[in-house]
């Protein structure tokens, strides 16, 4: 797998992180959990909006510097997360600071996701790259 394709797969797989995580935060409060596939369905599409328009062009912001290193890819997961929030709350006003925390939480928590799958894809690609050279 090239570098891009584990990057476009990590993408995917951060996107899906946030729908699922606000169910598990809602089953944390107690709500009922019946609908979960639901309603990760309905906020999925925010959620792939808000990868492809905000963290997909931070990233090659990130990588055109040279600068894509675990702490970057969790810092713009943070940054990614509080301007979803700025974001929802506009036009009428600013997100509460728990808006905003919770919301960057998720952020870092899909910026985790992507680094360990990235991180995944690309060695298990070099490993097999190193396997393929030694036949």
């Amino acid at each position: 797998m090239t570098r891009v394709a584990a990057t476009i797969n990590a993408f995917a797989v951060a996107a899906i992180v946030p729908p699922v995580a606000f169910i598990i935060l809602g089953a944390a409060r107690g709500d009922d959990i019946r609908d979960a596939p639901f309603w990760v369905l309905v906020f999925l599409p925010y959620s792939i909006m808000a990868t492809v328009l905000i963290a997909a062009p931070l990233f090659l912001i990130i990588a055109r510097l040279g600068r894509v290193n675990l702490w970057s890819t969790l810092a713009g997961g943070l940054l990614v997360g509080a301007v979803v929030a700025v974001v929802m709350k506009l036009p009428g006003g600013w997100p509460s600071l728990s808006d905003l925390i919770t919301m960057s939480l998720v952020g870092l928590v899909a910026a985790i996701s992507f680094w360990v799958t990235k991180s995944l894809l690309e060695s298990r690609s070099a490993q097999k790259a190193t396997v393929e050279r030694a036949l």
